[in-house]
């Protein structure tokens, strides 16, 4: 019970990191709203080093953690470049780039089956995790894991 604490621990103390981050840089006129997302990114990413030095504390076995921070990155970098790449090219299309649905729907579409398409190619789901899932048997067989 003492080690769960640890992370509930470290998300109060974020929480309030992050209030004090929106609150400084949203007063600053040059900066103004900008700093929300600024705020919630200091806050996330002192979480997972705060996380990252408890886990290496706690767990007496070395993981693979470069491998287990890849697995979900390379996907999700796949995703981001492909997004993009698919909103310039429609963009480019007459006809096509100016309807924000379209464009929207689209970038959307690209970015799950790229998403999807990595998680398989980079192992992020094991057949372990997936049996987790309700009817985790049936979708580890689709997914041939």
């Amino acid at each position: 019970m003492e080690k769960i604490s640890i992370t509930t621990d470290f998300i109060k103390l974020d929480s309030f990191l992050k209030l004090a981050a929106i609150f400084i840089l949203t007063g600053n006129p040059q900066i103004g709203i900008l700093g929300a997302p600024v705020g919630m990114l200091l806050c996330y990413a002192c979480i997972g080093m705060m996380n990252f030095i408890a886990i290496r504390r706690v767990v007496p076995k070395k993981t693979k953690l470069l491998q287990n921070l890849l697995r979900p990155v390379l996907p999700a970098a796949m995703m981001g470049v492909g997004v993009w790449g698919a909103q310039k090219v429609l963009r480019l299309l007459p006809g096509l780039g100016d309807s924000r649905v379209i464009l929207c729907g689209v970038s959307v579409g690209v970015g799950v089956v790229l998403y999807l398409t990595g998680v398989i190619i980079f192992k992020t789901i094991r057949r372990e995790d997936c049996l987790l899932l309700p009817k985790g048997e049936k979708i580890a067989k689709i997914l041939h894991l």
